[in-house]
């Protein structure tokens, strides 16, 4: 019996947009002055306000936006969850299910119609928010930022609509089920469970032939948000 995911909550979107406009603060190029606000900037002004609000951003000599102390320590935790997901959802992207192999993006075209894309079925195997991980995913290839109108569509409230599609679209685990050579019923379950054994072992290979020497959190990180009922609890 399938399962229709559930919507992008309010909440959802209110922390994601918070975390979207951290990120910006802290690694673009576009600075944001308080009191000269170009149009994309007077948009999202609202937006801003909020940041104040929670006491996430202050003003530089300059009286342009930064993070403050709060913000910082919010932005490396959302770098932290970046670092997490590329380690343990990554490979889960690109899945040969009848061949019981995983994409290698060197040598492999990703664009072969064989692969399917099971991160989200991953993520709810194993109790991880899967809107998180696909906004993780979309952040780390700038998706969000792809279109010179995601300023409008943030302050409109639909810049994680797409988001919300491609999450909801995605394979469900009930969906990975099938019937053996010898009749038995094979459970989505224990599919998607030897799915993400084998994926850890060859993600770990492929980061001790890369000497990936940097600390990988652990998925557990991606689990966590300080952002509750409406604000930043600590």
């Amino acid at each position: 019996m399938s399962t229709e995911r559930k919507s992008l909550t309010d909440s959802q979107r209110q922390e994601f947009s918070i975390l979207l406009l951290l990120h910006h603060i802290a690694s673009s190029q576009d600075k944001i002055h308080f009191s000269f606000l170009d149009q994309n900037h007077k948009t999202i002004e609202s937006n801003l306000k909020e940041l104040e609000q929670q006491d996430l951003v202050q003003l530089d000599v300059e009286q342009y936006y930064q993070l403050s102390e709060k913000g910082q320590q919010s932005y490396d935790r959302l770098v932290q969850q970046q670092v997490s997901y590329q380690a343990h959802f990554e490979i889960y992207a690109f899945v040969d299910l009848g061949a019981g192999t995983f994409a290698d993006p060197e040598t492999d075209l990703l664009e072969d119609e064989r692969w399917a894309d099971l991160r989200v079925a991953a993520a709810e195997h194993k109790g991880i928010d899967p809107y998180r991980v696909v906004f993780l995913a979309m952040l780390s290839d700038e998706s969000f930022f792809a279109s010179p109108d995601w300023y409008f569509d943030l302050a409109m409230g639909t810049l994680f609509d797409e988001l919300e599609s491609i999450t909801r679209e995605q394979i469900r685990i009930d969906e990975l089920g099938y019937e053996d050579e010898d009749g038995n019923e094979v459970m989505g379950e224990e599919v998607i469970a030897d799915v993400i054994e084998q994926g850890s072992q060859l993600a770990q290979e492929r980061r001790d032939r890369q000497a990936f020497n940097q600390d990988v959190p652990d998925e557990e990180i991606i689990t966590t948000t300080v952002y509750q009922d409406g604000g930043w609890r600590w």
